[in-house]
């Protein structure tokens, strides 16, 4: 009997790391399927690299999130005819053109990240995220309201958050019109960043961008769903 329950054990733990592999290998042809879309970028003058890059991921119809640079010294780009090409491709493109930035590829969502390192909000670990048949405004306002958040942002000086939707143009979602449809979330042991990786992953095609502005005596950060 006892050898019987080793090999038992012995056969689960095989079953459970051909399963694990098999998890790895889908998540390697997702993510090698979203590098090979295409992407076509409209004529351009004089861009900043968080504004082509939104345009990138809204062409390749892949889901994603920005972390703009605040007083971003990045080089204009500056396209006189549309264009073409792979994401991947335009990824490899931009990071040799704008060294500020860095992007992440992970479980089908695309980051633009600064290379000096991430907003310390953005990596704030949050225990537990759950919420059911909410909108984008929903979810953003009660992530707002996590203690995790509120400590983090007393203890950063960051007083004020501006949250808008755009669409055809920035809605304020304080405004009630925003028509997302709603979702459910329950998320553990994840990061705020993460937290929008996944808001904008559930509606399929949307991306977030974050800034923080510091003026004078008021510390911003600011949330854009734009879809």
């Amino acid at each position: 009997m006892k050898v019987l329950g080793i090999v038992l054990i012995a056969v689960i733990i095989a079953l459970a790391i051909a399963a694990l592999g098999q998890n790895n290998t889908i998540t390697k042809e997702l993510e090698q399927s979203l590098l090979h879309r295409e992407v076509t970028l409209p004529e351009l003058r004089y861009v900043e690299t968080s504004t082509i890059f939104q345009k990138a991921l809204l062409s390749a119809k892949v889901p994603g999130g920005i972390v703009a640079v605040n007083c971003d010294t990045s080089p204009k780009w500056d396209f006189v005819a549309s264009r073409t090409t792979s994401l991947e491709a335009f990824l490899i493109n931009l990071e040799q053109t704008d060294t500020n930035y860095i992007w992440q590829l992970n479980n089908g969502i695309l980051n633009l990240l600064p290379r000096q390192g991430t907003p310390a909000l953005l990596e704030t670990p949050i225990k537990k995220f759950y919420v059911e048949k909410v909108t984008a405004q929903d979810a953003l306002n009660l992530l707002q309201e996590k203690p995790e958040v509120k400590r983090k942002k007393a203890e950063l000086g960051l007083d004020k958050a501006v949250i808008t939707i755009n669409k055809a143009g920035p809605v304020n979602l304080e405004s009630g019109r925003n028509a997302t449809p709603t979702f459910n979330l329950n998320l553990k042991e994840i990061t705020f960043r993460h937290i929008l990786n996944e808001i904008v992953k559930v509606q399929g095609r949307t991306t977030w961008i974050y800034t923080e502005k510091y003026c004078g005596d008021t510390n911003v950060f600011s949330i854009i769903l734009v879809e």
